[in-house]
């Protein structure tokens, strides 16, 4: 994933029911969207885990202040593991974005490279990101200060959720 993110010339899609990713990913998403690469960013608005999505929101202001952008999929709970670059290079499978997937489950992925199936992610993506609602940083300083308090000590259990 780390490699495909520092490959990307023009576009990232993401799409995760899940945003729990750790620094080393956040670092290189912040560090190419700083580059000029759009980086998009798709999660649920309707979560199904309010503690895990409340920890999932708490990735979301530092994205932000580093130039990703961050939409939220308005219709209902979006459950797709999709990743894609420069329209060229996808992986589409059961690994989320948090720490389980990534570092302890087994997950199997699929990664497309120039196939005629990146066509579809891209329309996938493109029609996802037009129901969806991009999140901006002012909407998220309103939070009152003991949601974001909650958040801060339930991202200290991020490894477990």
């Amino acid at each position: 994933l780390l490699r495909m993110v520092g490959q990307a010339k023009e576009v990232i899609y993401l799409s995760s029911p899940y945003l729990i990713i750790d620094a080393e990913l956040s670092n290189a998403l912040s560090l190419v969207a700083k580059s000029g690469v759009e980086v998009n960013i798709i999660i649920p608005k309707i979560p199904d885990k309010k503690f895990v999505y409340m920890v999932s929101e708490s990735y979301i202001p530092e994205l932000l202040k580093n130039g990703v952008n961050v939409y939220k999929y308005k219709p209902g709970f979006i459950h797709s593991k999709i990743f894609m670059v420069d329209n060229k290079l996808a992986s589409v499978g059961t690994s989320n974005l948090d720490y389980r997937s990534l570092y302890l489950h087994f997950e199997n992925n699929v990664i497309f490279n120039n196939h005629d199936a990146l066509i579809e992610v891209e329309k996938f993506f493109k029609n996802t990101i037009s129901e969806s609602e991009l999140v901006k940083l002012s909407e998220i300083k309103k939070r009152n200060i003991f949601y974001r308090a909650l958040q801060n000590i339930l991202r200290a259990f991020s490894p477990l959720l």
